[in-house]
């Protein structure tokens, strides 16, 4: 009689399982289609998670509606029955994959590492307080994205004891501004 019963609840368990996952893939967010799409990918970061966190204060517009995230916000839920973080990362995937000739590369970047005796949450903790004056700063995983006058600082810590840290410049940047950047950029490692 047991294994009639649980033969019984096992079936209706699966039929009820079956009815959510149809029924949650028939309510899935569609795409829209990407001429109704504006969004500045200069002011978006895809973080270790897939998320797209807004660099800046930025606005995501789908057709007629729009969506304003403010500095270290990402962007959740549908605008016009589309997904927001779908929407952006269709379109600034695209763009990083297809770069247009009249947009400067970066000219600045620099990268380093070192090997240092410290936990990743003590590293990361660390990595705070260095980019604590910094206008945005994001954790995402074991890596900290902080941003400062257009350039974007990423300072990885790993469960091996070795701290990988890369900074890289806006285009149009001054030699100056890269100068200035480069000494922050060592100050940083120095202290750390």
């Amino acid at each position: 009689m047991r294994c009639i019963n649980r033969t019984i609840v096992s079936l209706v368990c699966g039929f009820l399982c079956a009815a959510v996952v149809s029924n949650a893939s028939a309510q899935k967010v569609k795409p829209s289609d990407n001429r109704n799409v504006q969004v500045d990918c200069r002011h978006f970061a895809k973080g270790a998670d897939g998320l797209w966190t807004a660099t800046q204060q930025a606005t995501v517009q789908i057709g007629t509606s729009s969506v304003t995230v403010s500095s270290g916000g990402k962007p959740q839920g549908s605008i016009n029955n589309s997904d927001i973080q779908e929407e952006i990362n269709r379109r600034c995937l695209e763009t990083v994959s297809k770069p247009s000739g009249s947009e400067p590369a970066p000219v600045f970047a620099k990268s380093n590492w070192m090997a240092k005796k410290i936990t990743v949450s003590e590293c990361l903790d660390r990595a705070g307080l260095m980019f604590q004056d910094f206008p945005a700063k994001q954790t995402a995983g074991e890596t900290v994205f902080a941003f400062f006058n257009g350039y974007t600082f990423v300072l990885r810590c790993t469960p091996r004891s070795l701290i990988f840290m890369a900074v890289v410049g806006p285009p149009k940047s001054t030699a100056e501004q890269n100068r200035t950047v480069e000494g922050l950029f060592d100050q940083i490692l120095d202290r750390f």
